[in-house]
């Protein structure tokens, strides 16, 4: 037996020689961290876990759409987006946002703006 990672410079190369096939030899697509996270929370709403929808919400719209420059859509772009509405539905109906405050990327917003990421993330 032989395992590597898929991806790796060993996995191109037995693709390309014929040794994989099916989903094993698949190309590789990027998932986005809020895709991921939506499939956790609807596993963990079935399985009645809403400690675990908290902290994956916790971690603001930041962490889970943004890269080192932070998030780059709007607060439009993202009501929009299927993943993170199914994500916001699931916190809502979980009554999963207590526990996401207590996050410490949690961003107090009694003073920010309306239409602002971070307030709009925080408040359901």
């Amino acid at each position: 037996m032989l395992y590597c990672d898929a991806g790796t410079a060993l996995w191109r190369r037995m693709v390309a020689l014929g040794e994989l096939h099916g989903p094993d030899a698949a190309p590789l697509r990027r998932t986005r961290l809020i895709d991921v996270v939506r499939e956790v929370a609807v596993a963990a709403e079935q399985e009645r876990d809403h400690e675990l929808i908290g902290l994956w919400y916790g971690f603001g719209c930041e962490t889970l759409l943004g890269g080192p420059a932070g998030c780059p859509f709007d607060v439009d772009e993202l009501a929009e987006m299927p993943a993170v509405r199914d994500l916001r539905s699931i916190v809502r109906r979980t009554d999963a946002l207590p526990i996401a405050r207590r996050s410490p990327y949690a961003v107090p917003v009694e003073s920010a703006d309306r239409h602002d990421l971070e307030t709009w993330w925080w408040q359901l």
